[in-house]
């Protein structure tokens, strides 16, 4: 990853352990400390909740969640519908829509978009359901 404080600056070359976050237009980004990720540590923050979160790899369509990025699991076939139902509990409407399997385990996108854009979708919506 490459640093320009302005667009005339040279580039700086930075390490993963030179920084712990850095944010790209709307979206944060973090990075690991996990050795399983010590490779490629950079990980888009997808939904952030009180105790636990959702992250994306940069690089590669794997998420995982956690209480932080150094405390990670990743999200698999078996544990998915599980630990979503735990996340977004909050969200009764969208965790009957995991658990009729709207979403496919590899839909992780879809369904994390549904969720932190769904107050709006469901305002634009409710005379339709």
């Amino acid at each position: 990853m490459f640093y320009k404080p302005t667009k005339s600056a040279d580039k700086t070359k930075l390490k993963p352990a030179d920084f712990l976050s850095f944010s790209l237009e709307a979206d944060s980004f973090v990075v690991s400390k996990n050795k399983a990720l010590s490779s490629e540590p950079f990980l888009r923050v997808a939904l952030h909740k009180d105790t636990s979160n959702i992250y994306q790899h940069y690089y590669k369509d794997k998420w995982y969640y956690g209480s932080n990025p150094d405390m990670l699991t990743k999200f698999t076939k078996k544990n998915y519908i599980e630990v979503l139902n735990k996340l977004m509990a909050d969200k009764p409407k969208v965790l009957a829509k995991i658990n009729n399997k709207h979403w496919a385990f590899g839909e992780m996108a879809d369904l994390v978009s549904y969720y932190v854009h769904y107050e709006e979708w469901w305002a634009a919506t409710d005379t339709q359901q």
